[in-house]
């Protein structure tokens, strides 16, 4: 190890060229961090993830429902949000928007982008691609005009209809896009899937022992197997309470209890409503997930009064 010389520790030449050295390190090491944050950002904007998971208490995790509250609760298949899809240093600034990130093509599926530009923009020109084989070929185009204004930012709206379009062939995953001019747009990917099942009615409660259950209804069973169901439980005010993961056969039979420990939700509930419902397929290893589709009038039920 070389010793110190300190006649250079007393030189005030010697102590300005090591504050130089730190200042350099210091900032090539904030423009690495830099460089990466931008990568980072740049990876999410092109793959937007589904939403994070609720937090669950791990103290309920053996009965399967999981308290949560107001600020702790995550809709399923929601967007984690994104803040920007474009920016060109505040000259363009731009986002798109999806209301989930599965989709069925059963659905309209609303697609927004907003933009903000120094510059006017008369149209941008719209595709849909599969994320699989690229986005050299589109498996559909058009241009749109400005569907409104929000705040200061400009819309513009496509509307996926699969009734309209022959979408039946097309994959699962798939990416929409938004062009101002080449090489300059944002883009947004997401699953739109044939369902492999459909909730169609959640009936009246009832209890067994500790546990408050729900029968869950299904039709359309397109792909016999094992699910999994994630639903959750709101208080007469819209405020949620808990969340419950059941599973089950489907197939063999065409119903899964939705089961809500009361010791995790309490009492009073008399006007609570299930919705919010996920259902999964169990796929063996290896194999990508897929979905049920959940029909509107099945989670509007109210529970009725007890006698």
């Amino acid at each position: 190890m070389p010793r110190k010389n300190p006649q250079n520790e007393q030189n005030p030449l010697y102590s300005h060229y090591i504050t130089a050295g730190k200042l350099m390190l210091a900032l090539m090491l904030s423009v690495s961090l830099w460089a990466c944050k931008t990568e980072k950002q740049t990876e999410v904007i092109d793959n937007p993830p589904p939403a994070a998971p609720v937090i669950h208490d791990k103290k309920t995790r053996k009965s399967n429902t999981f308290k949560v509250t107001k600020a702790s609760y995550v809709p399923p298949n929601q967007w984690i949000p994104l803040q920007r899809n474009l920016d060109t240093f505040g000259f363009y600034k731009g986002v798109v928007i999806l209301p989930h990130y599965v989709h069925f093509k059963h659905d309209v599926v609303p697609i927004t982008f907003k933009l903000k530009s120094l510059k006017s923009v008369a149209q941008v020109s719209f595709d849909i691609f599969s994320v699989a084989k690229g986005s050299k070929n589109p498996l559909f185009k058009t241009t749109l005009t400005s569907s409104g204004e929000e705040e200061g930012w400009v819309l513009y709206t496509y509307h996926l209809d699969s009734k309209t379009l022959e979408t039946s062939n097309w994959p699962d995953e798939i990416g929409a896009r938004f062009m101002l001019k080449k090489g300059m747009g944002a883009v947004a990917t997401f699953r739109y899937v044939q369902a492999e099942a459909v909730l169609s009615q959640i009936s009246d409660r009832r209890y067994v022992g500790d546990n408050l259950i729900f029968p869950a209804k299904f039709t359309q069973i397109r792909s016999p197997g094992r699910y999994k169901l994630q639903c959750s439980l709101f208080d007469r005010d819209g405020h949620p309470i808990a969340q419950s993961v059941s599973r089950g056969d489907l197939g063999k039979k065409d119903s899964i209890d939705i089961v809500f420990d009361k010791a995790v939700i309490g009492e009073g509930l008399e006007e609570a409503k299930v919705r919010d419902c996920m259902i999964t397929k169990i796929n063996p290893p290896g194999v990508g997930a897929t979905y049920g589709r959940v029909e509107e009038s099945a989670y509007q039920m109210r529970m009725k009064n007890e006698k």
